[in-house]
C-alpha cells in the first residue's frame, strides 16, 4: 500500500469541488476565519487556535482549510488531507439542503446540531478509512474529538451510539454519507495503489 502523492491529493481536491460547486481558501489567513475565531473563543464554542490551525470549516460553499491541498505537514498529511475534503464536501452538500442561513444559524445556537455535524463528518472518516485499510478506526477516537465541543455527557454518549450503529453498517459496505458517495467511486478508480490488498 502506498501513499497518497501531492499530485493526487490535487486532483481529488478539483475533482471534489468541481462536482460540488464549492471553493478553498487558506483559514489560517482568512480575515473573516480570523474574526470567527474569536467570537467561538469567547462563546466558548471551541478553542480559538485549535479552530484556525486544526478544523477545516465549511461556510456556504466556501471551504476553509488550514493547509494547501497537496502540500504535507506533521499536522495535515497527504491522506488526512484527502479525509478532510470529504467531510467539509459533506457539510456543503448539507448546507445546500438546509439553506445555508438556516443551517449557519443551527449550528452556532444548537449544542445538538453541532454534534450531528460531527456525526456526518465522523461517518465520513469512518467510509474513507475502510475504504483504505479495509477495517474501522476506533470509534472511542473518533468520539473523543467531540470533547472540543464541551457539550452534554448525555450528546458524548447518544453520539458515540450513532457512530456504533453506522460503524456496523458502513462494515457491511454501505455507503451512507452523500460525499462518500461521489469520492469512493473516484478513489476506486484512480488511488487504487493507496488502498490495502484485500485478505492482508
Amino acid at each position: 500500500m502506498h501513499e497518497p502523492t501531492p499530485d493526487l491529493v490535487r486532483r481529488f481536491h478539483i475533482f471534489l469541488l468541481g462536482l460540488i460547486g464549492a471553493h478553498t481558501f487558506d483559514k489560517r489567513t482568512a480575515p473573516e476565519m480570523r474574526a470567527v475565531a474569536f467570537v467561538l473563543g469567547r462563546l466558548r464554542v471551541v478553542d480559538r487556535e485549535l479552530f484556525l490551525e486544526q478544523q477545516p470549516t465549511t461556510v456556504c460553499r466556501r471551504i476553509y482549510l488550514p493547509f494547501e491541498p497537496g502540500i504535507p505537514s506533521s499536522t495535515w498529511p497527504l491522506w488526512k488531507q484527502m479525509v478532510a475534503l470529504v467531510r467539509e464536501s459533506q457539510k456543503v452538500l448539507r448546507n445546500r439542503q438546509q439553506g445555508t442561513l438556516r443551517s449557519c444559524w443551527r449550528w452556532l445556537t444548537r449544542e445538538q446540531e453541532r454534534f450531528q455535524r460531527e456525526i456526518e463528518g465522523f461517518l465520513c472518516h469512518l467510509e474513507m478509512h475502510l475504504w483504505r485499510y479495509r477495517e474501522l478506526p476506533s470509534l472511542k477516537d473518533l468520539t473523543r474529538a467531540l470533547q472540543k465541543y464541551e457539550g452534554r455527557r448525555s450528546l458524548m454518549e447518544f453520539s458515540e451510539a450513532m457512530l456504533q450503529v453506522a460503524g456496523e453498517s458502513v462494515k457491511q459496505g454501505a455507503v451512507i454519507s452523500d460525499a462518500g458517495k461521489l469520492a469512493l467511486p473516484w478513489l476506486t478508480r484512480n488511488a487504487d495503489s493507496i488502498r490495502a490488498k484485500a485478505g492482508g
